[in-house]
């Protein structure tokens, strides 16, 4: 009997995963929530099953449904949690869980410092890893403080992303100068109590990929974000290049990893300044990365290795594969869908200028022709891709008719 696997979320990688486990001879399951519209992932070849389920914020509903589903369901040998939400949800209640089936996830300890920003830059300063200044703020009164100690630029942002609320839109905000502070921070962001805030450093976001077995890294990929979904650059990456691994860097993630006992895939990022190659920590994400595909196209595939080690912990199989250290380097992989709406939403919110946005738009037909692979395309899996295209095109058309609807009710 073919063994199934629960994916959880739907994102871009969630499409990386589920064509390496069919790869790999698992049955694909995708869970999803009826008030999302991100559903792709659904129409994928590699999907087998579909799970409704109710939403992450129901966290007490949504465990009572996925107890229940797995005890229905002796075939179901593992669960994938893809996204954040679903992860740190599976590490409240793992006990209850994992005594079902196994979970491809790092401890819960771990995965409670990573998501945890205020924790992880603590372990970064004990540990002696490059790290730009950072304090805690609670309120105007703090920020106003920090801004007298350290002044422009600085950034803000939130010390864990509380689902279902909102920062602005963004990940984190840039302040250059008291105006941009004004500008983009009005008020104190409903959800959030304290927030992070760091002197704004310089350099290019290099993103560490690895697979760990209790702290020691056995499988390592390095690439580089050329853009990302957000013109000041602290969105999602949209056009990476795989690059040579760095010694340093890897170092610096298997330092994290040993006191972690980290056991399973996840993401350190750094930003780098390419001059000199000095590095400063940036983040710690317990999971695969969302460019993950970059690395599958590679030839490295995170989601196989993630199963590997997870079994191999649990005695199901008696040793682990030797995994090769060389990956094609300058691959370059692009992702048109976010490019475009990145370009859109900033249009829009009027982030930049029709000059800035004719400018985006030549670099993502520079990008587009440039790639060696596209984030989401496959030619054997076309109908994701060919999905959210149709999605999004459907919530222009009803975006405008709702606008013209409105426009007309005023003049009525």
């Amino acid at each position: 009997m073919v063994e199934k696997i629960l994916v959880l979320e739907n994102h871009r990688h969630t499409l990386t995963v589920l064509r390496s486990l069919a790869n790999t001879g698992y049955d694909p399951i995708v869970g999803c929530h009826d008030q999302i519209d991100k559903k792709f992932a659904l129409s994928s070849r590699y999907t087998k099953e579909i799970w409704p389920h109710p939403g992450f914020n129901e966290e007490e509903k949504f465990t009572e449904a996925l107890v229940c589903l797995l005890k229905k369901r002796s075939d179901i040998a593992y669960i994938f949690p893809v996204g954040e939400a679903c992860l740190l949800l599976l590490a409240r209640n793992y006990d209850k869980i994992s005594r079902f089936c196994g979970i491809i996830m790092p401890n819960p300890i771990a995965i409670e410092i990573c998501i945890n920003k205020a924790m992880t830059c603590k372990l970064v300063r004990d540990m002696n890893i490059p790290l730009p200044e950072t304090s805690i703020v609670r309120s105007f009164v703090d920020i106003n403080t920090q801004i007298e100690k350290i002044g422009y630029p600085f950034i803000l942002k939130p010390k864990i992303i509380t689902l279902g609320a909102s920062f602005y839109g963004k990940k984190c905000i840039i302040c250059n100068t008291p105006d941009e502070y004004k500008k983009y921070f009005p008020k104190w962001p409903e959800r959030y109590h304290d927030l992070i805030l760091q002197r704004k450093v310089s350099g290019i976001r290099y993103s560490c990929l690895f697979t760990s077995f209790k702290g020691n890294i056995i499988s390592y990929f390095e690439e580089k974000t050329l853009r990302t979904d957000a013109y000041d650059g602290t969105g999602n990456a949209i056009d990476s290049v795989s690059s040579n691994p760095s010694k340093q860097r890897k170092d610096f993630s298997e330092l994290l990893t040993r006191r972690l006992d980290y056991t399973g895939i996840g993401c350190i990022q750094f930003l780098v300044n390419e001059e000199d190659g000095s590095c400063y920590f940036m983040e710690f994400n317990p999971r695969l990365d969302a460019n993950s595909a970059l690395p599958y196209y590679c030839g490295v595939d995170f989601p196989r290795q993630a199963i590997d080690v997870h079994r191999y912990l649990m005695g199901k199989i008696t040793s682990l594969p030797q995994y090769s250290r060389d990956y094609p380097v300058n691959k370059r992989i692009h992702w048109l869908f976010g490019d475009i709406s990145g370009l859109l939403i900033d249009l829009k919110q009027k982030r930049i200028s029709v000059f800035q946005g004719i400018g985006w738009f030549f670099r993502i037909l520079n990008s587009f022709y440039r790639a060696s692979y596209h984030m989401t395309w496959s030619w054997k899996d076309p109908l994701p891709t060919l999905v959210m295209y149709k999605q999004e095109l459907l919530n222009i058309i009803t975006h405008r008719l709702n606008s013209l609807r409105l426009h007309k009710t005023g003049k009525s």
